[in-house]
């Protein structure tokens, strides 16, 4: 898809960005790396995250800063591939 401004545009799933962020948290990640390896906005982002660690796919490291994928995720990824 082409937008006004000639850029073309991507659209990812939610299902693939949820699968993308478990893939780079595996060794930990930061908010801001995800976000720049990721291209969505802060607010799709900080959503996500926070739906991730509620369902326990995520852990928050708060002292580093640093989002790290569960078990609970490793496995939810294998059930993906």
């Amino acid at each position: 898809m082409i937008s006004n401004y000639g850029i073309k545009m991507t659209f990812q799933s939610e299902n693939d960005i949820v699968v993308k962020i478990l893939e780079l948290c595996k060794e930990g990640s930061t908010k801001i790396k995800l976000k720049n390896d990721l291209a969505i906005s802060h607010v799709q982002l900080r959503k996500t995250l926070a739906e991730l660690v509620d369902k326990r796919f995520l852990e928050y490291i708060e002292p580093k800063q640093l989002y790290i994928t569960t078990d609970k995720g490793i496995k939810f990824l294998n059930m993906k591939r």
